[in-house]
């Protein structure tokens, strides 16, 4: 997940290690990131308010303290790093190509998500969606072309799922 730190709070354990709680922000909202000791004594210096940061993790969902149906969503941190231009994920090669799968039950609504996701992020990258059709899929270069990164990643993913949205 990609986004912005908003708060963050540092607590001792009772086993005397320092963990954290930090207030997280995409464009699709806010959640917390609950960061362990072993992580937060990595990591603690990139928790800072402001600092852009892929988060990676497991998600958590718990019923609300209130008693309601909601649950509140909370990610368990497993590491983190910076957003920076052309961010990669450590050891990964440079991305040439993005292929977006548009699944079958795809509408007008979810392709205008993916092109407004798209034009957030201008670059060099050109992009291919594959459209699913009653001969199989087929399979469309836009003339758009985008900046590769951690932040279009996460928003494509959330709108598609991971498996859908290949970097090459």
């Amino acid at each position: 997940m990609a986004g912005i730190v908003m708060t963050v709070r540092k607590i001792l354990t009772k086993s005397n290690t320092n963990m954290g709680f930090v207030g997280f922000e995409d464009e699709t909202g806010f959640c917390e990131i609950i960061v362990f000791p072993k992580v937060w004594a990595e990591k603690e210096k990139m928790f800072q308010a402001g600092a852009a940061l892929v988060v990676e993790g497991k998600i958590s969902r718990k019923d609300s303290r209130n008693g309601g149906e909601t649950q509140e969503l909370k990610i368990l941190a497993d590491t983190c790093f910076p957003i920076s231009e052309n961010t990669q994920k450590p050891g990964k090669k440079r991305t040439t190509s993005i292929k977006v799968a548009v699944p079958e039950d795809g509408d007008r609504q979810l392709l205008e998500k993916i092109k407004s996701a798209l034009e957030k992020h201008p670059g060099e990258i050109p992009v291919s969606l594959s459209i699913p059709t009653v001969d199989g899929e087929q399979e469309m270069k836009l003339t758009h072309r985008v900046e590769a990164n951690e932040m279009l990643y996460s928003q494509l993913a959330y709108l598609l799922g991971s498996d859908r949205v290949i970097f090459n």
